[in-house]
């Protein structure tokens, strides 16, 4: 079973350009908690800003990069890929 709800990226289902910009500088627990709220079928991966991650663009994922372990959100959480 995979730890990721079905993506949904053919479908739409979910706002592809939904992001979070007033959650920079919050802790990295507390943003993931808003995000669950806000959709519970998406998978909310918290993970070091410069860590190794896939390219994939999934719409049912959003990365929420912090500055070190248990740190606070670097940059603007949104769904799907992490770059730019």
């Amino acid at each position: 079973m995979s730890p990721y709800p079905p993506c949904t990226s053919e479908g739409q289902k979910y706002d592809v350009f939904k992001t979070w910009p007033e959650q920079l500088g919050e802790t990295g627990y507390d943003v993931c908690k808003v995000i669950e709220k806000w959709n519970s079928n998406i998978k909310v991966v918290p993970i070091v800003w410069n860590m190794i991650r896939p390219m994939y663009w999934y719409t049912n994922r959003v990365w929420v990069n912090l500055d070190k372990p248990d740190g606070v959100v670097v940059e603007v959480p949104k769904i799907g890929c992490v770059f730019r």
